[in-house]
């Protein structure tokens, strides 16, 4: 089931930054540091961690709709995360639609 990202708000990502280490933390995002659930990567194909993954890009703050495991979060592209959800479409933010290249 593939992940997605919608959009959040600037407190509700600190609130969740500061709320325990986080378990991977880079200069776009992090993963909330307590596993959410163990499932299969769809990277390696291994049961592994999953937490919720919370980036920011071009002043904007996202959260993902789902778990991810921490070799998905380190893979996901801009073009990832400004993808839309079918079941839940938001307006995409004018100017952000950049190349796919990662974070």
């Amino acid at each position: 089931m593939p992940v997605y990202f919608k959009p959040c708000t600037e407190d509700r990502y600190n609130e969740m930054l500061n709320m325990m280490p986080p378990a991977v933390f880079t200069s776009s995002g992090f993963m909330v540091g307590e596993a959410w659930t163990h499932r299969e990567c769809e990277i390696n194909n291994t049961v592994l961690p999953a937490f919720a993954a919370f980036v920011r890009l071009h002043g904007q703050h996202y959260e993902s709709t789902g778990p991810m495991t921490i070799p998905e979060f380190r893979a996901i592209t801009r073009a990832d995360i400004l993808r839309e959800d079918p079941k839940r479409p938001f307006v995409s933010i004018t100017g952000i639609m950049n190349s796919g290249n990662g974070l």
